[in-house]
């Protein structure tokens, strides 16, 4: 369903430029945004990533592919690149976890373990538990910063399902299983109070949620929207979402 108002915030785009990888769609979610652009016949061109710097990229174009190549797309004509969205401090309680923001040094130094342990910088590693501080110690390999890398730690729960909720303009659209037993349903109650309580939320974003094996509800963490797994998302709302987040980002709502 095509909703009053929702061309109008993403008008001024003219075109979209879609991720390939070996002539396939690089990810689910290009071949979704791709299907959703179709769907509004808005003009298409296919790109692989070494070809990135060739594209006539401008606030009134947008780029869906992975991570990485929406960021390098943003960083071409001058967006300021947001930090990851992870789990935005005034949602710390939602967590209902010990969540701290520190360097592999300080956890090894304080730390008490078992210790789920991410890093905050994007993409360096998978968020992995630790037992003990030798396998803590081992992330500081993976990077320049040793043991000052700045990781995110929480203690350890059991989630047994994990869903994810799509958000644009504040409004939840869809909540989708991506992992575990589809009986363990989550509290929409709380996600609706999770999402009502962010606000310095951007216009477009995913945010999970894991239910437990206690069957209490959780916040993992948020993902921002200009790259992130639809897990069944109709394509027409993520295509919405993609494009309303680029906007944003460049300062260019209409």
């Amino acid at each position: 369903m095509i909703y009053p108002g929702d061309l109008e915030a993403i008008k001024n785009i003219e075109k979209a430029y879609v991720q390939i990888h070996r002539g396939e769609f690089a990810n689910e979610a290009t071949y979704v945004f791709f299907q959703g652009a179709e769907f509004i016949s808005m003009p298409m061109e296919k790109f692989d990533v070494k070809d990135i710097g060739n594209l006539d990229i401008t606030k009134d174009t947008v780029i869906a592919g992975g991570i990485t190549a929406v960021r390098h797309g943003l960083s071409i004509i001058g967006a300021t690149l947001p930090p990851p969205l992870d789990i935005p401090d005034e949602l710390i309680p939602y967590t209902k976890r010990n969540i701290q923001n520190t360097t592999i040094k300080k956890a090894m130094e304080n730390a008490t373990f078992p210790l789920f342990v991410k890093p905050k910088k994007p993409k360096l590693f998978t968020g992995a538990v630790s037992s003990c501080k030798e396998e803590l110690e081992i992330f500081k390999f993976l990077a320049i910063e040793g043991d000052e890398l700045e990781i995110q730690t929480s203690s350890v729960v059991n989630f047994v399902s994990e869903y994810r909720a799509f958000v644009i303009g504040g409004h939840m659209y869809d909540c989708r299983k991506y992992s575990g037993d589809y009986r363990a349903i989550p509290d929409f109650d709380f996600i609706e109070e999770t999402i009502k309580n962010y606000k310095s939320q951007p216009i477009a974003y995913g945010i999970d949620f894991g239910v437990t094996d206690k069957g209490e509800t959780m916040l993992i963490e948020a993902n921002d929207g200009y790259s992130l797994g639809t897990y069944g998302f109709d394509c027409y709302n993520y295509f919405r979402m993609v494009c309303m987040r680029w906007n944003e980002l460049l300062n260019n709502k209409k």
